[in-house]
């Protein structure tokens, strides 16, 4: 009985979830034509958007007009029967947003920080969060759930961090779910941001449209991969899939220490290549703007890059070279339709992207599309956007 119970309400979710599917696609719908395109009975569709009504995620707009017959009800979805939080940590300054159910952003705030997340950052979070959440007013319905990115290791079913680069001492990393979810009374996810920012790009970015893409985002400090394969966020059986981190690569040197695919790729290595040679004494534009060479920073390069600098173009080509490498194996191994380059890397701009395209083409193996991303860094929002509203209407339709 408990058997047959249970595959009752599976069914019933999935049938009200599918319903909710077709009409957020469409806008508006009548019964009728969900009960067509679904294939589902009348009286099974009808009482299925009964309980949905009586929920609150749906809302009956009117009858439309037609030439014939009776006029149908139609049946919208209600974005506006709450909203959702999403708090990026992928960066020195957080961000926050708080969003419809359509997904639609309401308000958006930052909150100044550093390189290490401080417990005093936190708690600056949770004012903000909950000052935005009071200039809201009744604009939207109650807070359902709130979803946080932020760079590391994160355990899938608890959000606890495993290991982050943000967070100063191992042993000492916030319980991030316990704080957000005591001071909110909601649930809280906890993902790793590149995780989020390719579902972003999946959905509202570069990679609309296609079933499976990866993006690697390139970094002064960092670099990160996340992948949606077959229209999914991909994070493997424990959901450490795509740890770049993790990658460690062999060297010539036996003797030397092994280095990780996220070393090899970080733009910390192009920008000590370009202080390098114009220590040397090699021709510059970037010797008029600074009379230290330690002092040149990534932005000085891209844009010396951008003009066409020899000395820059010289370092950043050898740079790309490994860049092309890692797309090609990513494409080996995973097969998707496009490589997605985010992060700072994209300040580097076409001539970057191009460099990486043509070193690409020339080395062996079936190829995938490589672009640079369109969100920026709104890639982390949209995607945590997508998944916190996704689990508050789950959680609406479970109860």
């Amino acid at each position: 009985m408990e058997n047959k119970g249970s595959n009752q309400s599976l069914v019933k979710m999935t049938n009200q979830n599918l319903i909710l599917r077709e009409i957020r696609a469409n806008q508006q719908l009548s019964r009728s034509e969900l009960a067509k395109r679904l294939h589902l009975s009348n009286p099974s569709v009808s009482k299925h958007v009964d309980d949905l009504l009586a929920k609150g995620l749906l809302i009956e707009t009117g009858s439309m007009v037609t030439d014939i017959g009776r006029r149908p009800i139609m049946l919208q979805f209600n974005g506006k029967h709450g909203c959702v939080a999403v708090i990026d940590l992928s960066s020195n300054n957080a961000r926050l947003c708080v969003a419809d159910l359509l997904g639609n952003k309401l308000e958006y705030a930052r909150v100044e920080g550093d390189r290490l997340v401080s417990p005093e950052e936190i708690s600056r979070i949770v004012v903000t969060l909950r000052d935005m959440l009071n200039h809201l007013g009744d604009r939207c319905g109650k807070l359902m759930g709130i979803c946080i990115g932020t760079p590391g290791l994160i355990e899938p079913e608890s959000g606890r961090i495993l290991l982050s680069y943000r967070f100063e001492k191992q042993a000492e990393y916030p319980d991030l779910v316990e704080i957000f979810r005591s001071s909110f009374e909601v649930p809280v996810i906890v993902r790793n941001d590149i995780n989020l920012a390719v579902v972003g790009e999946h959905i509202f970015g570069a990679g609309q449209d296609l079933s499976s893409v990866m993006m690697l985002s390139i970094n002064v400090g960092t670099a990160g991969l996340g992948a949606v394969i077959d229209g999914h966020s991909y994070e493997g059986a424990h959901g450490y899939a795509c740890s770049i981190e993790s990658i460690l690569l062999p060297s010539n040197d036996l003797s030397a220490p092994l280095r990780s695919l996220s070393e090899l790729l970080r733009l910390d290595n192009l920008v000590s290549g370009v202080r390098d040679i114009v220590a040397d004494g090699r021709e510059s534009m970037l010797r008029e703007w600074v009379s230290d060479p330690s002092d040149l920073t990534f932005d000085d390069i891209a844009r010396a890059w951008g003009m066409s600098d020899i000395a820059v173009s010289t370092v950043v080509r050898k740079y790309t070279r490994g860049v092309a490498l890692a797309c090609r194996c990513l494409t080996a191994m995973f097969d998707p339709e496009l490589i997605i380059i985010g992060g700072q890397a994209v300040k580097l701009g076409s001539p970057f992207i191009n460099e990486i395209n043509r070193l690409y083409e020339d080395l062996p193996g079936h190829s995938a599309d490589l672009c640079l991303a369109k969100l920026s860094d709104s890639a982390v929002i949209f995607g945590g956007i997508d998944l916190a509203t996704r689990q508050a209407i789950d959680n609406v339709v479970q109860q």
